[in-house]
């Protein structure tokens, strides 16, 4: 896939590109004005396929750059820093909408968070704590089971 965009894109830095597995692929520039000039461009197609391009983190909230870009490239997954609102519960999960004929599913992990509830995600407690989980009696879904998948 790189090779066939390299030419097409022509960014001004290189990027990388990761098989996800699921017919997702992780596309990593070094420089974000490539990302919009590649955003603008849209759409793309590989193979005959199209090519849905989005960028996840900003469904979040406002997107922290680190200073060192290294920090957000992994295997199969892309580490963001993201500023969200504490007062509300985390996003563990979320659906997406690939293309057209397509969805799945998108998964969230935290680091270093002093304090979190995995039922109802507020940092306001921990699991054993919480009401919304106790008043349930363990039939609490996950968005996915209770969305389907």
């Amino acid at each position: 896939m790189a090779c066939t965009f390299r030419p097409l894109w022509r960014p001004r830095r290189d990027f990388e590109v990761n098989d996800a597995g699921n017919n997702i692929v992780l596309f990593d520039f070094m420089l974000e004005m490539d990302v919009e000039k590649v955003l603008m461009g849209e759409p793309w197609s590989f193979d005959r396929h199209l090519v849905v391009l989005e960028q996840l983190g900003d469904s979040l909230g406002v997107v922290s750059k680190p200073k060192d870009i290294s920090e957000m490239k992994g295997g199969t997954f892309m580490r963001v820093r993201v500023e969200v609102d504490v007062m509300k519960p985390l996003c563990r999960e979320r659906r997406v909408t690939w293309d057209e004929a397509s969805e799945g599913w998108i998964y969230f992990k935290y680091e270093r968070l002093p304090n979190i509830c995995y039922w109802c995600g507020h940092l306001s407690h921990d699991d054993k704590d919480c009401i919304i989980w106790l008043q349930s009696k363990g039939s609490m879904l996950t968005d996915k089971q209770q969305f389907g998948a």
